[in-house]
């Protein structure tokens, strides 16, 4: 099987399921040969999957119906470690480090203003 003969099994997947929308969670759902060889064999300089090339292949309308891939938000619910969310402003969420709380991320930046001496998490 070569990519046109893919693209042609998607197209005929689509006229005959006719999705509002689909991506390519959909296409592995419905169509797994076709998924596995899209995954395999078209890729992108940095190795991630080419859904640009799979989705311009396809009939316009389509592509018009090309959801990608959504990032899903962590469900993990806010952990109250003692310091009023409030109190941090938006520019020190940005500097936090990663596993670092609130507390300790304005430790650090109260005990050194210029930033040159290390920081000591607590």
């Amino acid at each position: 099987m070569d990519f046109d003969g893919i693209i042609q099994m998607i197209n005929d997947l689509l006229i005959k399921e006719d999705p509002d929308t689909f991506s390519s969670s959909w296409i592995l759902k419905q169509s797994p040969h076709c998924y596995r060889f899209i995954w395999k064999n078209i890729r992108t300089d940095h190795g991630t999957v080419d859904w640009d090339r799979v989705t311009r292949a396809l009939e316009w309308k389509f592509q018009r119906r090309w959801t990608p891939m959504r990032w899903v938000r962590s469900n993990v619910p806010y952990k109250n470690d003692g310091v009023d969310p409030s109190s941090v402003t938006s520019s020190a969420r940005w500097n936090m480090r990663e596993g670092e709380s609130a507390r300790s991320l304005l430790i650090r930046s109260m005990s050194r203003p210029t930033g040159s001496l290390p920081a000591k998490v607590v």
